[in-house]
């Protein structure tokens, strides 16, 4: 098998898992677990305070939504616990061994 196959394989992979977290709904429930545990360690508040002050430092008038989106998407991933990435790649993984039987 060369690399070619490999990267084919895996698009496809890649593909079919989407599709299925979509089309069965596990999509929205991760969403909803990811949610839950944003909030238990209050990242949504975390955000929030980080958008307030980005504004009042640029001026509310100074600055769009998408501006302010990209501004603030690389610390707001940066100031997702560790444990909170950990536990839902591990959610992520054991869902996809279960419906596609790889491990």
């Amino acid at each position: 098998m060369n690399i070619t196959n490999i990267e084919d394989e895996e698009s496809k992979f890649r593909r079919d898992a989407h599709r299925y977290l979509i089309e069965s709904g596990e999509r929205d429930r991760l969403v909803q677990i990811l949610n839950d545990k944003l909030k238990t360690c209050e990242w949504h508040h975390n955000v929030s305070i980080c958008c307030r002050e980005l504004l009042s430092e640029i001026g509310v008038d100074n600055i769009n939504f998408d501006s302010l989106v990209e501004h603030i998407t690389p610390k707001a991933k940066d100031m997702v616990p560790n444990d909170v990435k950990s536990e839902m790649v591990n959610i992520i993984q054991t869902t996809l061994e279960k419906k596609f039987n790889v491990r």
